[in-house]
């Protein structure tokens, strides 16, 4: 809990930075360029969580990794500052945290879509159009999944709220209501 207090922090600052500087936008990109090659890489984890690799050696190597990534300026320093207070074992949880604030700030929202089949590109657009309409958000990021379980209909899961329209979903509501009455 303490450790995503301090994530909280570094990642406040960090878009504060962005927004004075006019970065807001170059310095997301470059955040989640950083999200991406953390994930993608076991021994980039590993190396940035090792409290047996001396500073030294830490920045040396973060100047080599992420200079040739062509990321801003900033970045490097704010992951040299991390590595230097020893909290660069907390970078994907900043990231994390960053990547909330600034989808607060644009007013976008995550929206996590199931569905029996996929969909075309046409029914993307209008379920993302309800999820606009729903949120009052001005930008959803869809993340489409399908699971042919739930028979058809739709699943939308936005934060913690849930919206099950799916036929599943409907099919275990009419048993209940035939074992326990209404």
């Amino acid at each position: 809990m303490a450790n995503i207090r301090v994530a909280k922090r570094y990642a406040k600052a960090l878009i504060e930075i962005a927004e004075e500087l006019k970065k807001l936008d170059r310095i997301t990109q470059d955040v989640q360029l950083i999200d991406s090659m953390i994930k993608s890489s076991r021994d980039l984890q590993l190396f940035l969580k090792s409290p047996i690799i001396k500073e030294d050696k830490k920045k040396e190597i973060v100047q080599e990794i992420f200079a040739d990534s062509r990321v801003d300026p900033i970045i490097l320093k704010f992951i040299l500052l991390l590595v230097e207070k020893k909290r660069e074992d907390l970078l994907h949880d900043i990231v994390r945290v960053y990547q909330e604030l600034y989808d607060e700030k644009v007013g976008a929202v995550t929206a996590e879509i199931v569905t029996a089949v996929e969909l075309d590109s046409a029914e993307k657009k209008d379920v993302e159009k309800k999820v606009l309409k729903l949120t009052g958000a001005k930008k959803v990021k869809a993340i489409y999944k399908v699971d042919p379980s739930i028979i058809g209909g739709i699943i939308i899961r936005i934060g913690d709220t849930v919206y099950d329209a799916s036929i599943k979903r409907k099919i275990q509501l009419l048993r209940e209501q035939l074992i326990y009455g209404s």
